[in-house]
């Protein structure tokens, strides 16, 4: 109970004592004002060296807090005491390379220190964690990509025509070629982890064209080749069932080889490029699009 009044103390304090400084230095420019308008130049030269003097007091606290944040973080708890110290020597007027105090003060707090490393209560006070720090089952990777393509598609017709010169009738075939658009717009996410390297998910996929169009949808397992870095290369298998024409139900079948590149080892945002073959439909091969991790 005492570590837990004490963690707040160490957060809470500073806080206030931050607070009371930008008080202190609001009120030290009101004077200044008043003594400006009263015609008081004094006054007022000694109050502008208070204020310049509380300015650099309040930039050094806010300095202070962030590396305390930091030493929090790292569980560095010693620091964390001599930092708390340095804040109180500014907010006090002590000069801070007087280090007896500290050493005391350090002495006298040196088992709680030692209780703090060892419980986990002192997680939740610890700052947001990076996307790098969660584990690889606590991340859902999501991307939306596009593509678009012509085919081509070949007929073939019949019809008998009659040979002056053998006086009888032959089949003639002909054949036409006509090129079709293709355009895609597909998502998917990889949520489901077997391990590190092999992960399962849902993906969706609409495919429209000259005369055609198929919705698609199902479950992917993919394998990621993660070597822990901003590029992450994958092999995705993926089906399920889809509506062709809105009135014909289809098996889809694809495979994606692809990779992403991530902006960063954190992997939060990214680009995606990908080859997506379709064994049952005319769909792109080509797609690009963005990738970004989204914590559970």
């Amino acid at each position: 109970m005492f570590l837990k009044y004490l963690l707040i103390i160490l957060f809470i304090f500073p806080i206030v004592v931050f607070s009371q400084s930008i008080k202190k230095l609001d009120d030290l420019k009101t004077e200044l004002n008043i003594a400006i308008h009263n015609n008081d130049f004094q006054k007022a030269e000694h109050l502008k060296k208070e204020i310049k003097q509380a300015e650099e007091i309040n930039s050094k606290i806010k300095s202070l807090e962030e590396d305390k944040k930091i030493a929090i973080f790292l569980e560095k708890y010693e620091d964390v005491i001599t930092i708390n110290q340095k804040i109180n020597n500014l907010k006090n007027g002590v000069n801070s390379n007087t280090e007896t105090h500290q050493k005391n003060q350090q002495t006298l707090l040196q088992p709680t220190i030692q209780q703090a490393v060892n419980l986990n209560s002192i997680q939740p006070l610890m700052i947001d964690k990076p996307l790098s720090d969660y584990k690889y089952n606590q991340k859902i990777i999501k991307s939306y990509a596009a593509g678009f393509t012509n085919y081509s598609e070949t007929y073939t017709s019949t019809e008998s025509v009659y040979n002056y010169y053998t006086g009888q009738y032959e089949t003639k075939y002909n054949t036409e070629t006509i090129d079709y658009f293709l355009f895609s717009i597909n998502t998917s996410s990889h949520r489901w982890w077997l391990n590190k390297y092999f992960v399962a998910g849902p993906w969706y996929e609409a495919i429209i064209g000259d005369d055609y169009f198929t919705f698609n949808g199902g479950i992917q397992l993919s394998f990621l080749a993660d070597f822990n870095s901003i590029l992450l290369p994958y092999s995705t298998i993926g089906t399920g069932i889809g509506l062709e024409y809105f009135e014909d139900i289809v098996i889809p079948l694809n495979h994606k080889l692809g990779t992403y590149l991530f902006t960063n080892k954190n992997r939060s945002f990214g680009f995606l490029f990908e080859l997506n073959y379709y064994f049952t439909n005319p769909s792109p091969l080509y797609r690009f699009g963005i990738v970004y991790s989204k914590v559970k």
